[in-house]
């Protein structure tokens, strides 16, 4: 009987130890830089190309 108890606790402190970690994450800034298209890239490329030519 004592292993099912030890086994209940476990699983509720690891619940809300999960819970803690992903408002965590939530909170944090965003360390990612958001993706770019390579055709987006290609076409600020050319426009940077132009400025620095013209």
């Amino acid at each position: 009987m004592e292993q099912i108890v030890l086994n209940r606790k476990k699983k509720i402190s690891l619940k809300i130890a999960k819970r803690l970690k992903n408002a965590k994450a939530k909170k944090s800034p965003k360390k990612k830089v958001p993706y770019i298209a390579k055709a987006d890239r290609e076409a600020v490329a050319v426009i940077l190309e132009n400025q620095s030519v013209g």
